[in-house]
């Protein structure tokens, strides 16, 4: 369904322009608008893995019980397992826990792919504004602003599925024994 949104936004991105302005250089506008929205979030991709961990700890990452309510009153669990999961690409698929659930690191791990995940998705976003700024001036309207919304309205189901997962984890995580060493252990608090 998630690919399915993509792709009619994609498509009435270029078909209402091809539609008004049928023409070569229309398509090589539309190549433009996109890369330079877009590319620049690849390379958040690899620079995010480089974040230390200790910026984690800021409070925007902590996730509150009233949040979580929030979650639950929109149903995300109802429709975050039909948004395509990327992990693969970091070697750690966040789609289901495996292999043991009960493991206090793998469940540690599991919360740490979760602010990975959620930062990634927010710089996409930011980098997506930024790309968008040198968008030429004749094309912002009619094809930056619609990628530009189509691009980040497609990253936030991403980045609430992230904090409603790390919640529950968190919680989870709490009623695990403590297998680990103790400096390995990341600090999980859950605000109440």
């Amino acid at each position: 369904m998630y690919n399915v949104i993509i792709a009619i936004c994609v498509i009435t991105i270029i078909g209402v322009n091809i539609i008004i302005n049928t023409s070569f250089a229309t398509i090589l506008n539309l190549i433009l608008s996109f890369a330079l929205i877009l590319v620049p979030s690849l390379f958040v991709l690899i620079l995010v893995r480089f974040c230390p961990q200790k910026w984690f700890k800021w409070k925007i990452f902590k996730v509150g019980r009233k949040e979580y309510k929030f979650y639950d009153k929109i149903k995300i669990r109802k429709w975050k397992d039909k948004i395509p999961e990327c992990g693969g690409l970091v070697n750690f698929k966040k789609d289901k826990l495996a292999p043991n659930p009960k493991d206090k690191k793998y469940i540690l791990k599991f919360i740490d792919e979760t602010y990975y995940a959620e930062i990634t998705h927010a710089l996409m976003i930011i980098t997506a504004f930024i790309g968008f700024l040198f968008v030429p001036k004749e094309l912002k309207i009619s094809m930056g602003l619609p990628i530009l919304i189509a691009y980040s309205l497609l990253n936030i189901p991403s980045i609430l599925i992230q904090r409603h997962t790390r919640y529950r984890l968190m919680k989870f995580s709490y009623k695990l024994p403590n297998v680990c060493e103790q400096e390995e252990l990341v600090e999980v608090k859950i605000i109440k």
